[in-house]
């Protein structure tokens, strides 16, 4: 089967599309928390390095998960003051004003973590 006619149709449709219609991306990705977590992981895993990849790509497919429902983007650095404030556990932790191990270094907002994850799936962005 030849592909590369599929490829250029594909290409032409995502490139009128704008990343900031949220709504379109909520409606068009049913399971996509489980395809960001694997993207994610890939991406974080070759550019933080193998530790905690996972725990940082769950923590911000939750977060890109929530801007496509709610329609808005939102920060993902966020300290243990901050985690336990919004009613986590943070166990014996006592430097707060540290940025919570599972933030990744990659991305400062689900904006840029959406810009990543559609370039690699529309194979523009070597992972």
């Amino acid at each position: 089967m030849k592909t590369d006619g599929l490829k250029e149709v594909v290409d032409a449709i995502l490139d009128n599309c704008d990343i900031s219609d949220l709504d379109m991306y909520n409606d068009l990705f049913e399971n996509r928390t489980t395809i960001f977590e694997y993207i994610l992981e890939n991406y974080i895993h070759k550019k933080e390095g193998h530790c905690c990849c996972a725990d940082k790509a769950r923590y911000v497919a939750r977060w890109v998960d929530k801007s496509l429902k709610d329609n808005k983007y939102y920060p993902l650095k966020e300290t243990y003051r901050d985690y336990q404030n919004r009613g986590g556990n943070i166990g014996g932790i006592t430097e707060l004003d540290k940025v919570c191990y599972w933030c990744p270094e990659s991305f400062d907002t689900t904006e840029q973590a959406l810009q990543v994850i559609f370039e690699i799936m529309r194979g523009k962005k070597n992972e």
